[in-house]
């Protein structure tokens, strides 16, 4: 199922916009009362500490991040995890990342996930020219 919803998230990008605005109207009453302030950019090489960093980040009080769990629908991040929370049936247990770093996650874990909306929001970044992010422009 995840292969299916990813591949629709990257095939429909305008569609799941749509969607993740309908749930901002859902959730716009609630949101009024939030502050956001300006986003926190970790970035670094591969076996820089950029993960670890991201951990002790994402642990701080008002900090919100994306988490492994929010991937693929991060356009509709609210309605994703209530469907998510009613889903699961069991506590997953920590597993190390496929990078073979020793670094244990679970869907709870913080992660990058914001290539997808950088690829929809930002049409006029460099990157939305690149081969890989062909897929983001169709839909």
């Amino acid at each position: 199922m995840s292969a299916l919803m990813s591949a629709l998230v990257h095939r429909y990008p305008r569609l799941w916009i749509r969607i993740g605005d309908a749930e901002s109207r859902e959730l716009s009453s609630f949101l009024a009362d939030v502050s956001l302030r300006e986003p926190i950019y970790i970035a670094g090489l591969a076996r820089a500490g950029s993960t670890i960093l991201l951990e002790l980040v994402a642990s701080t009080e008002g900090v919100i991040t994306h988490r492994y769990r929010d991937f693929p629908p991060v356009f509709i991040p609210y309605w994703w995890n209530r469907f998510v929370d009613r889903a699961q049936t069991r506590v997953l247990e920590p597993k190390e990342r496929a990078h073979g770093d020793r670094i244990r996650i679970t869907p709870e874990s913080p992660e990058a996930m914001e290539e997808p909306l950088w690829m929809a929001f930002l049409s006029n970044s460099s990157a939305r020219t690149s081969k890989t992010s062909a897929r983001y422009r169709r839909g």
